[in-house]
């Protein structure tokens, strides 16, 4: 999926860049998944109608300076009743050690 809308602070903090810069990127070239936590799976169920939120899954974000941010990530599908999935909701939070 492709990002279509977004918290700019968040962005700008997280990823160093622009909401312009952003929108319309894929989010896996954004963030990181952890292999084990199955984003790509849950794309799949996700294409599938399958309407289960992903929990505490992990990532990381590699900043255009090199630095990389360790992620924990929450979805859940965007549902209108009748017309099906309309996208997805991702919540992300750094886990950096002191961060909150």
């Amino acid at each position: 999926g492709r990002v279509s809308d977004l918290n700019d602070a968040a962005v700008e903090l997280l990823i160093g860049n622009t909401e312009k810069k952003v929108f319309g990127t894929e989010v896996s070239r954004l963030i990181r998944f952890s292999p084990k936590d199955g984003w790509k799976r849950y794309l799949k169920g996700i294409e599938n109608e399958e309407k289960e939120p992903l929990r505490n899954a992990k990532g990381e974000v590699l900043r255009p300076d090199g630095s990389r941010i360790k992620l924990e990530i929450n979805a859940s599908p965007l549902i209108h009743h009748g017309n099906g999935i309309l996208g997805i909701l991702i919540v992300a939070r750094s886990v950096a050690s002191g961060s909150h």
